[in-house]
């Protein structure tokens, strides 16, 4: 068994942690938003994932208080699995596009959000689901 967590770092952080079984299978999924870097710390805690997946960062040119924001997440992330003793590994934006319909088959419609924070979930999502289609790959 392995729980991977993975983070779409933002102002509206989305979340989701998947357990997987030994043969690859699902066994559970949880998402979430975080609103702050303090509830976002007690989620990686709580939680005891094996490894997090973090969107990484890619820009140029000016900072704005939103990217700024946004890069000081990735490190708080980072920071907070590596006093855990938990992998962590920056995947590019684009990394989640091939599981982007099957991460949004997965998540809960019923829940009552706006769809730009039901998108943050998606992605956190997506990004799990890629990166252990790869890891898996890789390890066959």
């Amino acid at each position: 068994m392995i729980i991977i967590m993975g983070v779409d770092p933002g102002r509206t952080t989305g979340t989701a942690t998947v357990t997987f079984d030994d043969g690859g299978s699902v066994l559970s999924i949880h998402t979430g938003l975080e609103v702050s870097k303090e509830l976002l710390a007690s989620n990686i805690i709580y939680q005891k994932p094996n490894e997090i997946v973090i969107e990484d960062f890619i820009g140029a040119g000016p900072r704005s208080q939103d990217t700024i924001y946004t890069l000081t997440l990735i490190g708080f992330v980072e920071g907070t699995a590596f006093s855990q003793g938990i992998k962590t590994t920056r995947q590019a934006p684009q990394a989640r596009y091939c599981r982007m319909t099957m991460a949004t088959s997965l998540i809960d419609l019923s829940v009552k959000m706006t769809q730009k924070k039901r998108g943050h979930m998606i992605d956190a999502l997506a990004h799990v689901l890629s990166y252990y289609d790869h890891k898996r790959k890789t390890l066959a």
